[in-house]
């Protein structure tokens, strides 16, 4: 089951874009691995709004993040979120949120 379908950083607003750099920086939290965007309270339900963003310790940054879009050959942070899934679920907000507040694009 895919939980997060979304991959664009495009799709994210400055705002947001500025705080996860921030977040994933040294001066930001340094031990900090995923940042999950979406509701994942019902197995997949809002997959398609959802996205889980990781620390890119990669020697290529794109566009100078010093994040990416987990992938699906990412088996440690993938295992990371199954791990967790459970905490992930508990915080359920609903796709008109996650629009409203990070992403530029409509649901």
């Amino acid at each position: 089951m895919q939980i997060a379908k979304r991959s664009r950083l495009d799709d994210l607003t400055k705002d947001f874009l500025s705080g996860t750099q921030w977040a994933f920086s040294l001066e930001g939290l340094p031990n900090l691995k995923i940042l999950s965007l979406g509701d994942f309270s019902h197995e997949g339900w809002w997959a398609e709004y959802n996205m889980l963003l990781c620390r890119d310790e990669s020697l290529q940054e794109q566009k100078g993040f010093k994040f990416r879009t987990l992938a699906d050959q990412d088996t440690y942070y993938g295992d990371l979120v199954d791990d967790n899934m459970d905490m992930l679920a508990t915080c359920p907000v609903g796709p008109d949120y996650v629009v409203r507040s990070a992403l530029k694009v409509p649901i």
